[in-house]
């Protein structure tokens, strides 16, 4: 399967789209998807909901329209905090390809944990620091 992101027919609709919507449209780098929110935050939600589906289907190929459908349910539906803990990711993952001086190879290993949930709880509108009691 070709990289969206590099799919020329693909890329000219989503230009042609946000031209006409008004929007400035910059594609993540290939390499680094470990830096977008939508591959932290979304995408796996929809995984999810999409292996969820394809259960129902015995594991075959369920119909394109549910598979749509699935997939929006899950971007209108998807809560505030699960998205911000994907920025904040984002963000602590930044600091991370700085130290390694942008290698990416901390991926596979225990240092690309960020412990955000650690760090941070939910509220009813994302998310907000944790107090640490020092004893």
């Amino acid at each position: 399967m070709r990289d969206p992101i590099e799919d020329a027919t693909y890329k000219d609709w989503v230009t042609g789209y946000c031209e006409e919507q008004g929007w400035y449209w910059e594609p993540q780098a290939p390499q680094m998807p470990h830096m977008n929110n939508l591959g932290l935050a979304v995408f796996p939600c929809m995984f999810k909901m999409h292996s969820n589906l394809l259960k129902q289907y015995s594991n075959k190929m369920a119909p394109a329209e549910e598979i749509w459908r699935t997939a929006n349910s899950v971007w209108i539906s998807l809560e505030s905090p699960k998205i911000v803990r994907g920025f904040v990711l984002a963000y602590r993952i930044a600091k991370k390809v700085i130290q390694m001086n942008g290698v990416n190879t901390f991926l596979q290993t225990t240092f690309f944990h960020s412990d955000v949930c650690k760090d941070f709880a939910e509220t009813a509108h994302g998310i907000k620091k944790k107090t640490r009691v020092i004893d």
